[in-house]
């Protein structure tokens, strides 16, 4: 079983952990606000601020509207479609949909990163 940062055991007691779950929900919610959203997406790298924040989704779904999670492979870079990969059997364990987006009409030049956000934004 793939311990979320959330769980609590005998060497990880729950007043050690960095957020309660509670607190996990509250930032979900409080980004949501009081839009009565129907999904969630999450946008998943594959870097650990993405993977942190599909933790704490996982560990709170069942006070989230229904969640799927996506990742962009820009083709930028060779190990891009690796970390799609990683993100892939992730939300596997977690049972969480996940879709990687390949970006297939991305320009040949060199690409800056508002192209690319504007590529992924696209996708």
């Amino acid at each position: 079983m793939l311990r979320t940062p959330l769980d609590e055991d005998e060497d990880h007691p729950a007043d050690s952990l960095p957020l309660t779950p509670e607190e996990a929900l509250a930032l979900f919610r409080g980004a949501l606000g009081n839009d009565p959203a129907t999904g969630l997406l999450l946008a998943v790298s594959g870097g650990p601020d993405s993977i942190a924040m599909l933790g704490l989704a996982a560990a709170v779904r069942a006070y989230l509207p229904p969640l799927a999670v996506a990742t962009v492979d820009h083709g930028l870079r060779p190990e891009a479609a690796e970390e799609a990969k990683m993100v892939a059997a992730l939300c596997k364990v977690l049972e969480l949909p996940h879709c990687t987006l390949v970006w297939q009409d991305r320009p040949a030049a060199p690409v800056s990163q508002e192209a690319a956000r504007k590529g992924r934004y696209a996708l």
